[in-house]
């Protein structure tokens, strides 16, 4: 990989990851109150796309190609990967479902399971690779 330094991006992307990012973390602790009172998904899974905005606030902020940007991403694609889980798992079918016509909505759900399932498999390896690239830039910096 290249260690050219990228041109940072506009600051207005930080302040809307951070504005995005809280109120999905305090619609997830409950403080504010959402919408849907019969939602399905626990509150663990409301909170962790607050999360992954507010973590892309730090990644947006440092340096590119540093240990913190690849523990980063290790942490998102984590985040992604158990949100994906989730869903592919545990969520109740009737809110789960695609909108291909001419299918029936038992196939329609079942294919939308499963393109959530190999979102689980992309975000689970796309995290080994950045937490690979921690590992190794530890290795060959010898922080």
């Amino acid at each position: 990989m290249s260690n050219k330094r990228l041109n940072p991006p506009h600051p207005l992307w930080g302040w809307f990851c951070i504005i995005l990012g809280v109120i999905l973390l305090l619609v997830g602790l409950g403080i504010i109150q959402a919408d849907q009172p019969d939602k399905d998904a626990p509150m663990v899974i409301i909170s962790l796309p607050g999360l992954i905005f507010l973590i892309s606030v730090i990644m947006i902020l440092i340096d590119n190609y540093s240990r913190v940007h690849f523990f980063c991403a290790v942490l998102i694609c984590l985040c992604f990967a158990v949100v994906s889980g989730w869903a592919t798992i545990t969520a109740s079918p009737e809110n789960i479902f695609g909108g291909l016509p001419f299918v029936s909505d038992e196939t329609n759900g079942l294919l939308a399971r499963l393109l959530f399932g190999f979102g689980v498999i992309i975000s689970g390896g796309l995290a080994i690779y950045a937490l690979k690239e921690f590992i190794s830039d530890y290795k060959i910096n010898g922080e």
